[in-house]
């Protein structure tokens, strides 16, 4: 029987914008973090490194397991959200991608060829754009219900995805694998998407709707309901000469993000740190972190605004 546990933690946004228009900007990495009492956690990184492409880092975290817990149970399998509006309903889709190891991790038990850091291992994972079986809509995961796999080198078990096996354990390792075969601490997945999607709808998407992480075959579930913000990194925009016209509200919408920024990463009432703040301040924390991403979301349509095309039509 599947078990739900639900985490009131888990966003940290770190964004970095070029000043002056000589450079890109720097990708925004959003990161989710995932816990339980028990000590079941994981984390995942969303980066937007590309047009229609998203980069997710995906590691398990856990420093204990629930009473009972076998050892395909302890193997983080999958990482589910939902792009748009909840639901499946004709949002943007993930249609392919690759799965590789990170830079530290190996896999463990493979019956075909074991794995270093930075391999591709694409054979033992799938992706989905349908909800069911505890999964929301949009995902990648190693458990075979609604997914499709990404296709690669067979490195262990059969041809086809095999969860809970060629998911993810922990390092160190928390239940004896008995000969399972499984990555040890995190993969890194690059997914093509049926469109483009900014940082800033990303960011609403993730903080709107739910996010899940799943341990063995439905065996535990960790949700983030409304993610809090923990940090929020380097969202000072600088414009250029060209975009003089629209300064004073740039500067007016960063203003804004600082100090809704600030209402979160600094002390709460008292002198408490948000994250130790007691259930009286959370209610704080969620409302400030939709606030900012309605601000991010805003902001994102004013440069739009201020490319050389829009200046010339107003």
């Amino acid at each position: 029987m599947a078990r739900l546990s639900t985490s009131p933690l888990g966003l940290a946004v770190f964004a970095g914008i070029a000043a002056g228009g000589l450079a890109p900007p720097v990708p925004a990495s959003i990161l989710l973090s995932f816990w339980d009492p028990s000590g079941l956690s994981a984390e995942a990184e969303f980066t937007v490194s590309g047009f229609a492409e998203l980069t997710v880092r995906l590691k398990n975290t856990s420093t204990g397991v629930p009473g009972g817990f076998d050892n395909s149970d302890q193997i983080l399998t999958g990482l589910s959200w939902d792009f748009g509006a909840p639901g499946f309903n004709g949002d943007i889709a993930i249609t392919g991608g690759t799965v590789f190891t990170g830079p530290s991790s190996m896999s463990v038990n493979f019956s075909i060829l074991n794995v270093g850091p930075n391999a591709d291992v694409s054979g033992e994972w799938g992706f989905g754009n349908m909800d069911g079986t505890g999964a929301l809509t949009n995902f990648f995961s190693t458990n075979t219900a609604g997914a499709t796999p990404f296709g690669g080198v067979n490195l262990d078990g059969p041809v086809a995805i095999d969860g809970p096996q060629g998911g993810l354990v922990a390092d160190p390792i928390l239940v004896a694998l008995g000969g399972l075969g499984a990555i040890q601490d995190e993969v890194i997945a690059t997914l093509t998407l049926s469109d483009d999607i900014t940082e800033a709808q990303l960011l609403k998407d993730l903080t709107s709707n739910l996010v899940r992480v799943e341990f063995g075959s439905d065996a535990f579930f960790i949700t983030i309901p409304t993610p809090g913000v923990l940090a929020l990194f380097g969202l000072a925009a600088v414009s250029s000469r060209r975009r003089r016209r629209t300064a004073k509200a740039a500067g007016t919408i960063t203003n804004r993000i600082a100090t809704t920024t600030s209402r979160l990463t600094g002390p709460g009432p008292r002198g408490r740190h948000p994250l130790r703040s007691d259930r009286r301040n959370r209610q704080r924390r969620m409302h400030a972190v939709r606030r900012l991403a309605d601000l991010v979301v805003e902001r994102g349509r004013r440069e739009k605004l201020r490319t050389p095309g829009s200046l010339a039509r107003a």
